[in-house]
């Protein structure tokens, strides 16, 4: 651990402390230097630099990360609610419910009594959903003070109780399978009912969440529940069993009564919005080459063959119902586009094979009778390291093509198909796909277009995933004209295949639109049954949507349209959310076009709906993770979309003891620098104002009646925010939130108790004018940081970027400088100066992001 330099106070400046507490004094270190002989004395400055620095280094004085750049900024569980930060004073209209049920006005959400509403909140996920009875408390009082107006409850269902909603009726089995799940335990249903109770008295509501991460079993009575995987996605959307028990969850989850509120949760107004599933789509399952069983076994993450099955029974009943003979089918489809298939082998010649080596990949090729064993030593991190590669392939531009070899693997690992021109471009000519290959012999067979001419093309198996032997053969390439149709009793049948994603070119085009047109039916009757089930069956009051993943006309009888979205997002190269091992593109949004994240959102919607995002996240660790909040809430204000969720403020509490550790990519409980900008984000959306922003020189600026702010590369920029005049010296975020509240104390307007007798929701800040000046650059834990392409996620404390600024308030007018301490107390004098002169400091020396000006 690298130390800062320290002076030790009893010393007056003459004594250097070094890690190991040793005081050297200079004068001993001076007089050494003049002990040297008259002969030596030439080399005496040189050997005193070289003693310098050995003295210094193990002070960090030439360390890479100085750490008086940084500084610990921990915001911890007690927080002052009289704070000029608690923005929630300002956004907050407590208690939730208080003008009656959610309602859809067009595009717009309102209350029943008219009120117009937009929705700044945050996701509890997993166990932070059944937090005890003081954490409900502390939790509620920190989402309150940075301004969240809503929770979504999200991934309730993944877990038996202690850390979900499902009772463990069954304990003695070990079996996960021989576990029913659906029972609601009432242990954990008091841990949220509580939870809602505390949310709702500070005016926060609830977004309820239906399937999201359940995991079906064989107890439940649902076939091949281990193979389905979470929310058994997308199968959950059509097959009946899987529809049935969601039924049953959602009837007893809503109504329900919480004896906090005295009311059902289909009765509560606080309950805003409710979400049928999760990120579950079968149109994009179908793209994702899911639908059509294992393919061999060669996809690990497709639907097993009993709902490819039951998908092929659905999709013949659609088509009789479309159609309602098979002579009218063909005749709408151009049945001649299903001609026989007539295979044209390419030419590849077996002596221009060859194993490819790049930097310290190693292997070497085995030839033995057909096969070829490639013997897999050293791997990179790059799969394309290491190939099995031919050169000389002739293709033809949009003509189809069927790559088919047979292999296998000393143990379970990856190959990947790749076809590209030779160089120097090395553009991909129309394949890039990854197989699963485990120790027995499996045959691959996958068709692919080509997007170019070539007649030199490289043909190239990627094989440097894993220490293995890998073994191929049987490979050939063929030209390929179409499917061969089925045989007339099947088409009288209507037995005609589903397309498969990857093959769609071979098919007519009106036969993939048809099934478009299917799987886009299956979901809408889907959505169409559940959403009659709590409207009509439990009486549920308010908006319903589908899915963030569906398409748009899936969705045309819900009451809102979702979407998620995210920027650097972690990526895992080889075991899935290992923590461990990651990649992220660590790129600014601002340099990005267009915007990264921040024009997401301005996507073409037909339906005059409300929209909302109900997962969004600039996520941890990006050191560009401060661009996004403000922007953001300006820009989906801009675009109409009246629902923001970022993802998440909590997801664990068994690993939160304290609140001075970043332990996730999304957590935002123990971030300081995405609370801080949260809660002005909440300010900026919330409140009915004219907002004005403007984006250049990769700077973001906003300017509203009481918030003024600059985002980005704004390092050695003179800045005029509003009454002031700011020119930070670093990247980062520098906001100016004008604060009025010109009532004396006892004529406040109407105060909302919260449950510790000291605070108040709806109390405005300190008497007078007040101005609350942020200053955010990059957040991480102590010592973290990327060693050699693998990310160290450190140790508390919590650490803010220092932004050194100068700050000029442009009024003669008599005013005090304050820093805040992490729990928003107003701290030591910063600066003051007389109503004769300007306000003029530097925060060179300042430990807090936050800055009160007070003016008399």
């Amino acid at each position: 651990m690298k130390m800062k330099p320290s002076i030790n106070p009893r010393s007056n400046g003459s004594t250097l402390l070094t890690t190991s507490g040793q005081d050297i004094s200079k004068a001993k270190f001076c007089e050494a230097l003049r002990s040297f002989s008259e002969e030596g004395r030439r080399r005496t400055k040189l050997f005193a630099a070289l003693l310098l620095i050995t003295i210094l280094l193990p002070l960090g004085l030439f360390a890479q990360d100085d750490k008086s750049d940084w500084y610990p900024f921990v915001i911890p569980e007690k927080l002052d609610t009289n704070s000029p930060a608690n923005i929630g004073k300002l956004v907050l209209d407590a208690p939730a419910g208080k003008h009656g049920f959610l309602k859809t006005k067009g595009n717009q959400f309102v209350f029943e009594d008219g009120t117009p509403m937009k929705f700044w909140g945050t996701n509890l996920v997993f166990d932070a959903c059944f937090p005890s009875k003081e954490q409900a408390v502390m939790m509620a009082d920190r989402l309150a003070f940075f301004g969240f107006n809503a929770v979504r409850l999200h991934h309730m269902d993944f877990y038996f109780e202690p850390h979900g909603i499902f009772k463990d009726v069954w304990p003695a089995y070990k079996n996960p399978q021989q576990k029913k799940t659906g029972v609601l335990s009432p242990q954990q249903m008091d841990k949220l009912d509580y939870l809602i109770y505390q949310l709702k008295i500070r005016g926060i509501y609830i977004d309820m969440n239906l399937l999201v991460a359940r995991h079906f079993t064989q107890a439940d009575g649902v076939k091949n529940a281990a193979q389905l995987g979470m929310a058994a996605k997308p199968a959950s959307m059509f097959d009946p069993k899987l529809i049935e028990l969601q039924k049953q969850y959602a009837k007893d989850l809503l109504t329900h009564y919480n004896p906090y509120t005295k009311l059902k949760y289909c009765d509560d107004p606080a309950i805003a919005l409710v979400e049928i599933i999760n990120e579950s789509s079968i149109v994009k399952d179908w793209r994702n080459n899911k639908l059509n069983g294992s393919m061999g076994g060669l996809k690990k993450d497709a639907i097993p063959e009993y709902y490819s099955k039951e998908l092929d029974n659905l999709w013949q009943q659609w088509l009789k119902e479309k159609y309602s003979a098979s002579a009218t089918l063909q005749k709408t489809w151009h049945t001649s586009g299903y001609t026989s298939t007539q295979n044209i082998p390419i030419a590849i010649d077996p002596l221009k094979w060859t194993l490819e080596k790049r930097k310290t990949a190693k292997g070497s090729i085995e030839n033995k009778s057909n096969e070829t064993i490639i013997h897999i030593s050293e791997v990179t991190s790059v799969a394309r390291d290491l190939q099995y590669k031919t050169t000389g392939i002739n293709l033809s531009k949009d003509k189809n093509y069927t790559i088919k070899f047979t292999a296998k693997a000393d143990k379970p690992t990856k190959i990947s198909v790749v076809c590209q021109q030779p160089a120097p471009s090395y553009k991909g000519l129309g394949i890039s796909e990854q197989f699963e290959l485990d120790k027995e012999f499996r045959t691959v067979e996958s068709v692919f277009t080509a997007n170019a001419e070539c007649t030199n093309a490289t043909l190239a198996f990627l094989v440097g995933y894993d220490s293995t032997n890998t073994t191929i053969k049987d490979i050939s390439l063929e030209e390929t004209s179409g499917i061969q149709l089925p045989p007339p009793a099947e088409q009288e049948k209507f037995i005609f295949p589903r397309p498969i994603y990857k093959l769609k070119m071979l098919y007519p085009r009106e036969n993939v639109e048809d099934v478009e047109e299917f799987y886009d039916n299956l979901e809408q009757k889907y959505f169409d049954q559940m959403r009659d089930l709590l409207k009509n069956n439990l009486k549920v009051k308010i908006p319903v949507t589908g899915n963030a993943f569906s398409d748009e006309k899936s969705q045309k009888n819900c009451d809102f349209i979702d979407d998620h979205d995210y920027w650097d997002h972690p990526r895992f190269p080889h075991k899935f959310w290992d923590k461990n091992d990651f990649i992220i593109d660590n790129k600014s949004t601002l340099q990005d076009t267009p915007l990264g994240l921040i024009d997401t959102i301005q996507k073409s919607y037909t339906s005059n709906k409300p929209r909302t995002v109900t997962e969004w996240n600039h996520c941890y660790p990006s050191q560009y993770a401060y661009e996004t909040p403000l922007p953001f809430a300006v820009q989906t204000t801009q675009n109409e979309i009246n629902c923001l969720f970022q993802f998440a403020f909590n997801g664990d509490w068994k690993t939160i003891p304290k609140f001075d550790n970043i332990i996730s990519y999304f957590d935002t409980i123990t971030n300081s620098q995405q609370l801080i900008l949260l809660s002005l984000g909440s300010y900026l959306y919330t409140q009915n104002i004219k907002i004005e922003a403007k984006f250049a020189n990769q700077i973001y600026t906003i300017n509203s009646p009481n918030l003024q702010a600059a985002i980005g590369f704004i390092k050695d920029k003179e800045l005029r925010l509003g009454d002031f005049t700011i020119t930070p010296k670093e990247n980062g975020v520098v906001a100016i939130l004008k604060i009025e509240s010109p009532l004396p104390d006892n004529q406040n307007s109407t105060k909302t108790k919260s449950p510790r007798s000291d605070a108040t929701l709806q109390d405005l800040p300190r008497r007078g004018t007040h101005y609350l000046i942020t200053l955010v650059s990059q957040v991480k834990n102590t010592n973290s940081g990327w060693i050699n392409g693998k990310f160290d996620w450190g140790k508390a404390p919590v650490l803010l970027k220092r932004i050194p600024t100068e700050i000029k308030l442009n009024k003669n007018i008599k005013t005090t400088a304050y820093e805040l301490m992490p729990d928003g107390k107003q701290g030591k004098k910063i600066a003051e100066n007389s109503s004769s002169q300007p306000l003029l400091f530097s925060t060179d020396n300042v430990n807090s992001p936050w800055i009160e000006i007070v003016t008399k």
